[in-house]
Formats: structure tokens, sequence, C-alpha cells
């Protein structure tokens, strides 16, 4: 069934599609953040695959050059880089995302070399002359680049094509998320997670097939009845759902969430009118606005606010992983503002995998008990 396999997908760092496109003797690249425009690496004949540090258990390689109160995803990122788990990458655009991994960034450029490798910068504020300059420096010497690097050429129509694909992509994730936001969802939050994360792990037109296939799966499926709490999910970037699954195993159901590995991604589409080069550099730039961008809190605020709402969920529950200064912030302010409107919220430490599954299903059953649940 095709659920099984977008599940299966998302559960992996490599896969047979990405086996059957290196056949091919095409070219993959990786990227490292939701910031990324993905539609320009796919007009230049590439696969883009965010890399994920997905089955990684140690960072001792990782810890000999980055200090403890890095945060536990540069730290694995990174020793998944040098241990060779994405030797199948041909390249790989990384993000000024926050400052832990701009200095990852810095290690790995001296000791994980691929063909081709960069750094794109993202303004941390929005206005007319960071725009122009982002398009200028950045959106439009990375096609430059990327033309240089594989001799490609993108053009408006590559772009163009790419846009349509990646707007379907996003179309269909918006039907997943109805149906696991319904009154009686017809999927639960983990499985929905490694469906939406398996599209960041193969060739999008595969991707779009086997998630239609599986939204038609889904119809005939009975809603889902026997939970404690609805619950919408923040903070921290979440890679294998271990969280949501500690959630649902405490008899939760994870319906909504506000993560960079779901709806801050999977919102917002691409114009489809005028110079796709600069719809693509306007839709990263203006999309659903990550922690790290300043002075639009409000705009943070309300996406979480519609989204609980919207969902009908009983209480949220907002992860940061140690040492992330940009979630530490917001996560607090989040909750204030939720409980405000009358939805309680639990704030939790994490590190990038879990380990103590123990501690955390103990605090979150005592979390429902105080929702009522």
């Amino acid at each position: 069934m095709a659920i099984e396999e977008l599940i299966r997908i998302g559960e992996t760092i490599y896969n047979k599609y990405i086996d059957d496109w290196k056949k091919e003797g095409k070219r993959v690249i990786g990227y490292t953040c939701s910031y990324a425009p993905e539609e320009i690496l796919q007009a230049a004949g590439l696969l883009p695959i965010r890399l994920k540090a997905i089955g990684s258990s140690e960072t001792s390689k990782a810890d000999v050059y980055m200090p403890k109160f890095h945060c536990t995803f540069s730290r694995h990122l990174l020793d998944q880089g040098m241990s060779n788990a994405f030797d199948f990458v041909d390249g790989i655009v990384f993000v000024n995302s926050c400052d832990q991994l701009r200095r990852m960034y810095d290690v790995w450029n001296k000791l994980v070399k691929f063909p081709y490798q960069t750094i794109m910068v993202m303004p941390y504020s929005y206005d007319k002359e960071d725009f122009e300059w982002y398009l200028e420096h950045e959106v439009k010497k990375l096609k430059s680049d990327l033309e240089t690097a594989y001799g490609a050429k993108i053009t408006d129509s590559s772009l163009s094509e790419s846009i349509n694909i990646f707007n379907e992509t996003r179309n269909l994730q918006a039907r997943l998320y109805e149906m696991r936001g319904a009154k009686e969802p017809r999927i639960n939050g983990v499985d929905t997670h490694k469906i939406i994360t398996a599209a960041t792990s193969m060739p999008k037109k595969k991707y779009n097939e086997l998630l239609k296939a599986s939204l038609e799966e889904l119809k005939k499926r009975p809603g889902i009845t026997d939970y404690r709490a609805r619950i919408l999910i923040g903070g921290s970037m979440i890679d294998e759902p271990e969280l949501l699954q500690v959630i649902e195993d405490a008899g939760g159901l994870v319906v909504a969430d506000v993560l960079c590995t779901g709806t801050r991604w999977t919102t917002d589409k691409v114009e489809t009118d005028g110079d796709p080069l600069y719809a693509i550099a306007k839709r990263y730039y203006d999309h659903q606005p990550c922690p790290r961008m300043t002075m639009v809190y409000e705009r943070k605020r309300d996406f979480v606010l519609d989204q609980a709402k919207k969902n009908q969920v009983d209480g949220a529950i907002f992860s940061k992983i140690a040492f992330c200064d940009h979630h530490s912030g917001d996560n607090v302010l989040y909750q204030e503002d939720l409980e405000k409107e009358g939805i309680p919220s639990l704030l939790l430490d994490r590190d990038y995998r879990i380990t103590d599954v123990g501690r955390f299903r103990t605090r979150i059953e005592a979390f429902f008990e105080k929702l009522g649940k």
C-alpha cells in the first residue's frame, strides 16, 4: 500500500528511490533547512534531499570539534557527515539557520568534503532592502553557481515546472493535514510526520503519486476515536517522531503541528505568475517564519493560534533541543498566549534523539491529567 511505502521511506536516510535516481547517472544535492529553495535545486536536474541524522546514536566524532553546549542536532548531523552517512550526496546547500548550525558549517567545511558545498545567507529581518539583497546576492548566485558546478542550464521553464510540482506537493500535504485534524482523524500524528518526512527524501513527482494514492486509501479507514487529548506540537525541529510516539503511546493524538519539518515547511505556495526565480525567492523569504526571524512574533503567534483553534486541540506541547536559543524564547511566549486563549501548554527540554522515554511519558501523562483527560 502507498501509505506503508511512504511511512517506510520517512524512517530512513537512504531509500530505493534515491538509489534508482543515482543508477540513472543523476545527482543528489543535500540541504539542511526549510529556507533552502528546493525548486531551484530541482530545476538544475538535481534531487534535493534534506539532510537528517536519522539513526544516529552518538556524537563522539563531532564532540572533538564542537562543545557540549552546541545543540545535539548540529552535533549529530556533523557526526553523520564525518561517518560517511551522506556519501550518496553530490553536493550540499547549507543555510545560516542559526548560530549553532553556522558554526557547524565552519567545521564541516574543513573536515567533510563534497564536490560542491555552499552556505546561503538568509536575512534575519523583513524589509524591501533585505529581500533585494537576498534575491541578488544569494538566490541568483545559487542559480549561477549550480549551473557552473553541474553544467546545468536553469531556465524559466524548468523553474516553472519545479514550482508546479512543489505546489502540488503542498496541496496534497494540506489534504493530509485535514485528515489528521478531523474530528475523528483517519491517521495519527506519528504516521503523518513520517509521510511528510518522506517528501524530503525522494523525487517529488513520485512522492506526489504515492501521496495521492495514500489519500484515497485513508478515505476508506475508520476515524480514530480512542484517544485522551488532541495535541498540537511545536518547537525545535523533529526528524524522527520519537516525541510524537511518546505522546500517542500515552493516549494523546497529535492532530496539529507548527514545526519546520511540518506545517511551516509545507504551507505557502510559490506564485505562478511573473518571473519564476523572483517568485521562488519571495516564497522562501516570506513563508511562515521560523523563530530565527526577528520582529514578526505576532505573525508567528497568530499561526500557532490558528493551528490550535482550527484543529480544536485540548493542549499544546512545545519542545526545544537543549541550548536552542530561538525556541527557548518563542516557546515561552507561545505558552503564555495560548493559555490566554484557554489552551494549556507544556514545555519540554530534550536532546535531538530522545532516549529517556520514561521521563517524558511521566510529564506528558501528568499534563493530560491537568487537561482533565
